[in-house]
């Protein structure tokens, strides 16, 4: 059975999260294929993960005032400032594939995949392999400053951070893939500036401007390589978009 690409493009913060719970809601309640979705957020936003405090992490006045909404994510992980990237989301039933298994052997599958699909753009990367300070959830640092285990890295720098939420059914695993930097915003964003030289950065590291929609292409032919599907893409159906919008206004409305 083909896996479904959903390619979103710039989407609300809030609507990105209803997209992503809607699917996984669905995905655990009807046999459907697999979901891998690419988006980006329009305006750039801060996302915390569903246990953390805003006011500890985030300068919120300055975010106000710059017009920077903080949404909570359905998922853990620590506050992420998604600004110049590409976010993915996979969200499948369990019993979708073998190497779903299990948590980690579903994590560090996608973790291959999307570092099949950023490698044949010329960046190697590869996983930290052995935990560096904290574990993000725990921690009032941002993401990008923060490498676990699991994250894939250049030369020590953190490019890809992702996280997880399962229920019995099915999961969502998603992630950001960070192309650029503009450092200062991402120091004036938090409440204690990120130092950004443990953060790598997709266009820097390749020496030009990166396109989402090929790096997307790149990362879905990553899937096709990885799991042993065909990709398809096609857009969320009636259903979805509007269980997404509605989850966008009662759960994930800006903090």
């Amino acid at each position: 059975m083909p896996w479904r690409v959903v390619v979103s493009g710039a989407c609300e913060p809030s609507l990105n999260m209803g997209i992503d719970t809607a699917l996984w809601e669905m995905a655990s309640t009807d046999a459907r294929e697999p979901v891998v979705r690419f988006y980006w957020w329009n305006p750039p936003a801060v996302s915390l993960g569903s246990s953390q405090e805003p006011d500890l992490l985030v300068n919120q006045e300055f975010c106000r005032a710059s017009g920077i909404p903080v949404v909570r994510r359905p998922t853990g992980g620590s506050a992420i400032f998604h600004d110049i990237e590409l976010t993915y989301a996979v969200i499948a039933p369990t019993d979708a594939h073998p190497l779903f298994g299990q948590p980690l052997s579903a994590y560090l599958s996608i973790c291959e995949a999307l570092r099949r699909g950023i490698s044949s753009l010329g960046v190697d990367l590869c996983l930290r392999g052995a935990s560096s300070g904290k574990e993000p959830a725990y921690t009032s640092e941002a993401c990008f400053v923060l490498s676990s285990r699991h994250d894939l890295v250049k030369d020590g720098r953190k490019v890809v951070g992702s996280a997880q939420r399962w229920n019995q059914r099915a999961f969502l695993q998603h992630g950001s893939i960070v192309l650029d930097i503009r450092e200062e915003l991402w120091k004036s964003v938090f409440r204690t500036a990120p130092n950004l030289n443990r953060t790598g950065a997709l266009s820097r590291l390749l020496g030009t401007p990166v396109d989402r929609l090929v790096l997307a292409g790149h990362l879905a032919e990553g899937f096709s390589s990885v799991f042993g599907v065909e990709m398809r893409e096609a857009p969320l159906s009636p259903a979805e978009s509007a269980r997404a919008e509605q989850l966008a206004g009662e759960r994930f409305s800006p903090l």
